[in-house]
């Protein structure tokens, strides 16, 4: 790996958030795949919306390879990288930025964990539907890269059912936003295009997500998945009287 990529990106993270030690890289090798194996070059860990942007910037400038990683609890290989690439592991973007329980939105950086969203939506007779089997260790983003589902879902609908709109970091570093807060936009359905893709097109940064309508209610916003918009679907634990919550068809 370049010297001087290297040094760049020390200087974005701070050298404590980069490994490069072939022990340190043993922890990325594998996801929930475990007939592949794979070391990257190095892996970085930004910490901020700004860090991850400067990251792709860096990388874009340098032509090299990248891939965005969340948990790795998915079972696709997806966030593997080669020893050419640089791995983006994103777990340290992990604040729920907010949550509307009026308008049952809520907006949450990438590295979010899945059941951790529900936890912070349950005082309001909320919770986040999309439900995979690791959802105390996955991770919002991953989610929306995989377009991971669960028990649920049979019910509700997929992880691309639950999200409105997304704020995503293109390969050159600039930010696009996909969707709508308010739910499907005109024109094509971009967020139907990037949920699902494994962030072949760009990285997640801020997911929205919606609770009273099973539509899409996320946002990757330009961090490399960062989480403004997941939907919240009451849940049966909920204090609420009944007459306060939508009826369950």
């Amino acid at each position: 790996m370049n010297e001087a990529l290297l040094t760049g990106l020390a200087t974005i993270v701070g050298p404590r958030w980069l490994r490069q030690r072939r022990a340190e890289l043993a922890t990325y090798t594998m996801d929930g795949l475990p007939t592949h194996e794979s070391y990257p070059g190095v892996v970085v860990l930004p910490g901020s919306r700004d860090e991850l942007i400067a990251v792709m910037k860096e990388l874009h400038a340098t032509r090299t390879p990248f891939v965005a990683r969340g948990a790795g609890t998915g079972l696709s290989g997806g966030a593997l990288a080669g020893g050419d690439a640089v791995l983006i592991a994103l777990t340290r973007l992990n604040r729920i930025l907010s949550v509307d329980p009026k308008t049952r939105r809520a907006v949450v950086e990438p590295g979010v964990v899945n059941a951790r969203l529900s936890e912070a939506v349950l005082p309001h007779g909320l919770q986040y539907v999309p439900d995979p089997s690791s959802q105390t260790a996955c991770t919002i983003g991953g989610n929306v890269a995989e377009n991971a589902g669960g028990p649920h879902c049979l019910k509700a609908g997929v992880t691309t059912n639950h999200v409105t709109e997304l704020e995503v970091i293109l390969p050159d570093g600039s930010l696009a936003r996909l969707g709508s807060a308010h739910g499907d936009a005109w024109g094509p359905d971009l967020v139907g295009l990037f949920v699902g893709s494994g962030g072949c097109s760009a990285s997640p940064a801020a997911l929205p997500c919606d609770s009273s309508r099973f539509r899409r209610p996320f946002t990757l916003c330009s961090r490399t998945f960062q989480a403004s918009g997941v939907p919240v679907k009451p849940s049966r634990r909920s204090s609420r009287p009944a007459s306060c919550l939508p009826r369950s068809r």
